[in-house]
């Protein structure tokens, strides 16, 4: 018998409030999406994503981070990488501070989403890294989980 999950996936948007114009401080948004988490484990979801975003009003630029001070807050939930840019990041950073051996998280609730960036700004495409295209950092991913 199949079971339907359900998961809350934040990018931590930074817009004003929308009926107070209100801008929360960093701070606060993040002390937010913990708190949102928590209230997710408490309902029962069974998992939480922090996605990796680059650029407009989001501050989720370390999803690892966030995820780290979420999990000092849950006991249960799962917690997912929505997306990791390997295509703008160091491979083997990235395997290394994800599982199989995730930096704060030791009961396996952490899990790594490597994804292809999708847009045209040249970090995107791959082109501000040496070597250029983003295939060999997915390869050298695949490799490092492979070798666990």
């Amino acid at each position: 018998m199949e079971v339907m999950r359900f998961s809350v996936l934040s990018l931590i948007g930074h817009d004003p409030h929308p009926l107070t114009g209100e801008l929360p401080s960093p701070a606060d948004r993040f002390e937010e999406v913990i708190a949102t988490a928590a209230v997710a484990e408490e309902l029962g979801f069974d998992s939480y994503s922090v996605g990796e975003r680059h650029a407009g009003a989001f501050l989720s630029s370390s999803p690892s981070v966030m995820l780290g001070a979420i999990a000092a807050r849950t006991r249960t939930i799962r917690l997912l990488t929505g997306v990791t840019v390997v295509a703008i990041l160091d491979p083997v950073r990235v395997a290394h501070g994800l599982p199989p051996r995730p930096p704060v998280d030791h009961r396996g609730r952490l899990r790594a989403e490597p994804a292809g960036a999708v847009g045209d700004a040249p970090a995107v495409r791959g082109g501000d890294r040496p070597g250029g295209a983003a295939g060999g950092a997915f390869d050298a991913l695949a490799v490092r989980a492979q070798a666990g």
